[in-house]
């Protein structure tokens, strides 16, 4: 059985339309983007922490991982004390096994992840090679070396960077079988698959459309039987490897968290954050919740046994959480579709800041990071165009499955749009198959063959759908629907500062930020609370009395806001 690296060498030897190819210019090339990807990380990084010293970073999200990788490494790796994993644990215990290594600084884990991204460019063009010629195999490696996206969440102590990184793998070895046809490699592409699940749960909606994928082609009809037998019995390998992948989590969950929990906790609360009245496309804080992680992992427990009147585990509230959303969907019908639409469209959106993490220090960025969106923009828009050319070039050449696996993928990032939300870190983690169809798209469309079918004088039809499909694309990828989100994000970003300000005893500081944050989230129930503390112990209680009543307005289970009050009416009076 030969090794990794020689097979590695073997794609990018490989000749495609039997061209000759230069292989010193190929090396060249290949080594050219993989230093602009250096350059971009270490520009941005030696940026980020000069902004953040020793990459202290306000997000709750990256203090939740960062403390449980801790954990992890000190108390060991079933974590007695702690419940159900509330999100997706993998990128915990990676972090626990660089503290084994004796790496236990915030900054030389950004780093890491650094390089992750720079091999993760290499990773898209060896996939991109195995579909196209060097040549153009360059450009979606190109594409994604310089995103705004990768550059995002590569500095920031989150699990997108590393889940992105196994999402590559996995595509990387999925396509080694689609080519080779050897059951090794569709294992290995399943049990990567697996491990890119714990890292970013959501990924999982892409799971139904692989199955069917591994079992298909079920075209033509007349012939669907036909090696029937054999291509459940691929579903099936697939299916049991990345179940037995996954498994480790829903065991410690059920044994030791005490409730059966399949990834991860949280996946009930944030569906209904991200379907009800007041969701915007995003996570909208109601009933008492919010985007604190914290208060979601305990407030969300606490809340729907509140609601539900008895004591729920984490999964029944995960499951309470999930009812109530069906019954929302039920009842507000018309909304649910015009949600589904902002769903659909902010899925799709790239400007930045297009993270709320830090926006403060990327809006001291913006041109710069304008520039590498427009790059960002690009990918998507020519994925975009590609894809109803992917739709017919895959009916027209059923033994080609790479098309189709590459649709599968993005039928999973759909469906998880208009179930859940997706996020920039999701489209962070489809981006290079957003590229890679995009450039497909240009390469077949500068053969001759395809460009005789598109000119004819007879095919008016086909340059009227082109004409829609790029007024379509154009639309996805650059509309100006959502620019009061942009706002959103901003104002969320100079709050998240606030809050690491605040956490550094930085009082001054954190008052400004939490002003800044009022100009453009002037109703975020947090910022308004933790606003109206401030101004109390200043000794404007009008003004923080004012504060604390309008987050009763907006969230009138906020008992922190009602105590706030009662103790604000007590100093006032004589």
């Amino acid at each position: 059985m030969i090794s990794l690296y020689e097979r590695m060498k073997q794609i990018m030897s490989q000749r495609s339309n039997n061209e000759r190819r230069p292989p010193l210019a190929e090396f060249i090339v290949v080594g050219l983007i993989m230093l602009t990807a250096i350059l971009l990380r270490i520009d941005y990084l030696n940026e980020y922490l000069t902004e953040f010293p020793d990459a202290r970073h306000p997000l709750n999200d990256a203090r939740m991982y960062w403390e449980m990788g801790r954990e992890i490494y000190q108390q060991g790796v079933l974590l007695p004390n702690e419940g159900p994993y509330y999100q997706a644990p993998l990128y915990s215990y990676a972090l626990a096994l660089l503290h084994h290594a004796g790496i236990h600084r915030i900054e030389s884990v950004l780093r890491i992840q650094g390089f992750i991204g720079v091999f993760s460019v290499f990773l898209v063009y060896l996939i991109a090679r195995m579909t196209l010629p060097w040549r153009w195999a360059c450009a979606p490696a190109l594409l994604y070396a310089i995103s705004h996206y990768a550059l995002f969440f590569e500095s920031k102590l989150l699990a997108a960077a590393l889940g992105n990184h196994l999402f590559l793998w996995f595509a990387f070895f999925y396509i080694l079988w689609i080519k080779r046809q050897k059951i090794g490699w569709l294992i290995a592409g399943a049990f990567i698959y697996s491990l890119a699940v714990l890292c970013r749960a959501n990924l999982i909606f892409a799971l139904p459309f692989l199955i069917l994928h591994v079992s298909g082609p079920w075209r033509p009809f007349l012939l669907w039987r036909k090696n029937l037998s054999k291509r459940l019995a691929l579903a099936f390998i697939f299916t049991s490897v990345f179940l037995i992948g996954a498994s480790p989590a829903a065991l410690r969950n059920y044994f030791i968290g005490g409730s059966f929990v399949p990834i991860s906790a949280n996946s009930g609360v944030t569906l209904y954050m991200g379907t009800n009245s007041r969701a915007q496309g995003g996570l909208g804080p109601v009933e008492g919740l919010s985007n604190d992680i914290e208060q979601q992992k305990f407030g969300s427990i606490e809340l729907a046994s509140k609601l539900a009147g008895k004591k729920l585990s984490p999964s029944e509230a995960s499951s309470f959480w999930i009812r109530k959303t069906e019954a929302w969907i039920v009842e507000n019908p018309s909304e649910f579709l015009v949600l589904e639409v902002k769903k659909l469209l902010w899925a799709f959106y790239v400007e930045p800041p297009a993270v709320n993490y830090s926006a403060h220090f990327e809006m001291q960025r913006l041109p710069f990071l304008r520039v590498l969106s427009w790059f960002t923009a690009l990918a998507l828009f020519l994925g975009i165009l590609g894809l109803p050319f992917l739709l017919f070039y895959n009916s027209k050449r059923s033994d080609d499955r790479i098309p189709s696996f590459l649709l599968s993928l993005i039928a999973g990032y759909v469906l998880l749009s208009l179930v859940f939300y997706a996020s920039d870190r999701f489209l962070a983690s489809m981006l290079p198959i957003f590229a890679l169809i995009g450039v497909m798209f240009i390469q077949k469309m500068c053969a001759s063959s395809f460009k005789l079918i598109v000119l004819k004088e007879k095919t008016n039809f086909f340059r009227r759908c082109a004409i829609l499909c790029l007024l379509l694309a154009a639309v996805m990828t650059f509309n100006p629907f959502l620019s009061w989100n942009k706002q959103r994000e901003i104002g969320m970003g100079w709050y998240n500062l606030g809050v690491f300000y605040t956490n550094n005893k930085m009082d001054d500081d954190a008052f400004q930020a939490y002003l800044e944050a009022q100009k453009h989230i002037p109703d975020f129930p947090p910022l308004l609370l933790n606003l109206g503390v401030f101004y109390a112990e200043r000794g404007d209680l009008e003004r923080s009395t004012q504060l604390f009543q309008r987050v009763m307005e907006l969230d009138p289970d906020n008992t922190q806001a009602l105590k706030n009050l009662r103790i604000n009416q007590q100093r006032m009076m004589p």
